[in-house]
C-alpha cells in the first residue's frame, strides 16, 4: 500500500510528511469510528468499534508462523457491553482462531472462535453473552494466531487516540505475546494488530427520539431540540489538533485524510476514501468535497465544512458515485449544504444550517437529483435562517434529475426539519418511483406547506409537529 496520491497547494512541509519510508502504509491516523457491519446487541441499539470497516493493514502478512497472541488495549468513556469481538483475518490466515477478551489483571471475561475462512478481511464473532465493562477501565481484546502470518500497521498507537464515540487506546496499546495457547499479552507496541470490540453503551434513561413527540423538548428551533444533531456533536471534536492544508485531490484506494484544516477543496477519485475529523472551508462555486464519478464507498465523517458565502454545495457526491457515507457532519455557508446525484448514499447523525441565500439561488440543506437507495436519517436540516427570517426553499429537494432514471427507495426516517417555501418537495410521480418519509419532526417556518409532490411516496402519520406532537402533512 502506498501513500495517498494528493494534489498539491499543500504546504512543502505537509507534502514531505506524507512520505513514508519505502515498504510503510501511509495511515494519516486509523481513528476509529462507527463499524456498520458490528452485530448490535438488541434492537436499535449504538454500536460502535475502533476501526470502521474500510481500514485495511499497512503492511502485507509477516513471514513468520510462530503462534502468537496478538491484542489492543482500550477503554470506554461509558458503562456498556463488549458484543462481539473482531480481527482483519490475512491472505495466509486460514484457519480457526480463538478470541479472546480479558480485564486488567489476566482474567478472561469471554471467549469466540473465529471460524476457519478463507475470506481476507475482517471476521466478527459474536459473544455468547455480551459482557459489561466498566467506565474508564482497562480491557484487552486478542486473538491467538496459531500459525503466525498475521497483518500489522506500524505506529498507529505512537500516541493516545480516541475515537467519536469515546472508545480511548493508549499510547502503546497494541500487545503480543508469544506461546501456543490463549492468554493475556502483555508486551506494549505501537502497531496495531487489526485486532477489534464492539460496543455498546448503556442507556441510563429513554433517549429522546423520533418517535417519541411526546418528551420531545424545544430548547431553540434551530438546534436545540433534545435527540437531533447541532453544533455541539456534530463537526470535529473538541480538542482535536488540525493540521493546515491546501487543497486535495485523493487519487488513491483506501486513503484515509484525518485532522485537517484544508483551506480548499477536497476532491474524492478514488475508492473507500475517509474524510475524518477535517474542516474544509472554502468559498466556491462548486464543492468544497466533490465526490466524482466511478468513487465508490466514500466515508465522510466528524467534518465541518463552511462556503464562506460561496454558491457552491458543502458535499456533493456527482452520478456515477456510489456506496457513500456522511455522518456526524457540520454544513453551512453555502448556497446549499448536500447535493446527491449517487446510488447507496446514507446521510445520518448531521448538521445542515445557515445556507447563503443568493440572487436567483435556489437553496436547499439536502438536494437529490438521481440516485436509488438514498438514506437520509436523524438529521437537523435547518433551511430557515432565523437571524434573516428567511425559509430559503426546501429541507429535502427532488427534482432536476440528471439522466433518465427515476429515483427509488428513498428513506427519509427520523429528522428534524425547519423551514423552506415547502419543507420537503418529494418530486411528484415523473421523478420518484418510491419512497417513505417516516418519523420526521417539523417546524413550522415554511412559507406555503410542509410537503409537496409526495404523489408517489409514502407519508406516515408519524410525521408530527415538533412543537405539538400533531400530524403533519
Amino acid at each position: 500500500m502506498t501513500h495517498p496520491s494528493l494534489s498539491s497547494n499543500m504546504p512543502r512541509s505537509r507534502r514531505q510528511s506524507l512520505r513514508l519510508a519505502s515498504g510503510l502504509a501511509l495511515v494519516f491516523a486509523l481513528v476509529l469510528g462507527l463499524v456498520p457491519s458490528a452485530p448490535a446487541a438488541a434492537a436499535g441499539a449504538e454500536t460502535s468499534s475502533l476501526f470502521t470497516s474500510l481500514v485495511k493493514p499497512g503492511a502485507k502478512p509477516v513471514a513468520s508462523k510462530r503462534s502468537v497472541n496478538l491484542g489492543v488495549k482500550f477503554a470506554t468513556e461509558r458503562d456498556g457491553q463488549i458484543v462481539a469481538l473482531r480481527f482483519y483475518r490475512s491472505s495466509k490466515q486460514k484457519k480457526a482462531y480463538v478470541g479472546s477478551l480479558w480485564n486488567s489483571k489476566g482474567k478472561r471475561l469471554a471467549k469466540v472462535t473465529f471460524a476457519k475462512s478463507s475470506r481476507i478481511g475482517w471476521q466478527t464473532a459474536k459473544l455468547a453473552k455480551p459482557v459489561s465493562v466498566r467506565a474508564g477501565l482497562t480491557y484487552t481484546a486478542s486473538y491467538l494466531a496459531t500459525d503466525g502470518r498475521y497483518v500489522r500497521t506500524a505506529s498507529v498507537f505512537s500516541k493516545a487516540y480516541t475515537t467519536a464515540e469515546g472508545l480511548t487506546v493508549p499510547r502503546n496499546g497494541g500487545v503480543r505475546k508469544y506461546g501456543k495457547k490463549s492468554s493475556l499479552p502483555k508486551s506494549k507496541r505501537a502497531t496495531s494488530y487489526l485486532i477489534d470490540a464492539v460496543f455498546t453503551p448503556k442507556v441510563t434513561s429513554s433517549p429522546v427520539t423520533a418517535a417519541q413527540p411526546s418528551t420531545l423538548i424545544v430548547t431553540s428551533p434551530v438546534s436545540g431540540v433534545v435527540g437531533f444533531p447541532d453544533a455541539s456533536n456534530t463537526g470535529v471534536p473538541s480538542g482535536v489538533r488540525l493540521t493546515p492544508s491546501g487543497s486535495l485531490t485523493v487519487t488513491q484506494d483506501g486513503a484515509v485524510i484525518d485532522g485537517l484544516y484544508v483551506r480548499g477543496t477536497i476532491t474524492v477519485q478514488a475508492d473507500d476514501v475517509v474524510i475524518r475529523n477535517t474542516k474544509v472551508e472554502v468559498s466556491t462555486a462548486t464543492s468544497p468535497i466533490l465526490v466524482v464519478a466511478g468513487s465508490t464507498g466514500t466515508l465522510i465523517e466528524r467534518v465541518e465544512v463552511d462556503g464562506l458565502d460561496g454558491a457552491g454545495q458543502g458535499i456533493n457526491f456527482k452520478q456515477g458515485a456510489s456506496g457513500g457515507t456522511i455522518r456526524y457532519a457540520n454544513i453551512h455557508g453555502g448556497e446549499d449544504g448536500i447535493r446527491i446525484s449517487a446510488d447507496n448514499t446514507t446521510v445520518e447523525s448531521s448538521y445542515v444550517h445557515h445556507l447563503q441565500r443568493r440572487d436567483g439561488g435556489h437553496h436547499d440543506t439536502i438536494q437529490i437529483r438521481a440516485g436509488d437507495d438514498v438514506s437520509i436519517k436523524g438529521n437537523n436540516l435547518q433551511v430557515y435562517v432565523p437571524e434573516t427570517k428567511d425559509p430559503m426553499n426546501a429541507a429535502i429537494q427532488i427534482g432536476s434529475l440528471v439522466g433518465s432514471d427515476t429515483i427509488s427507495n428513498l428513506r427519509v426516517v427520523g429528522n428534524l426539519m425547519n423551514g423552506g417555501n415547502v419543507t420537503v418537495n418529494g418530486g411528484g410521480r415523473g421523478e420518484v418511483e418510491s419512497a417513505v418519509y417516516s418519523q420526521n419532526r417539523f417546524g413550522r417556518d415554511f412559507r406555503y406547506s410542509v410537503q409537496g409532490n409526495v404523489e408517489n411516496s409514502v407519508w406516515e402519520a408519524t410525521n408530527v409537529y415538533f412543537d405539538n406532537g400533531q400530524v403533519a402533512r
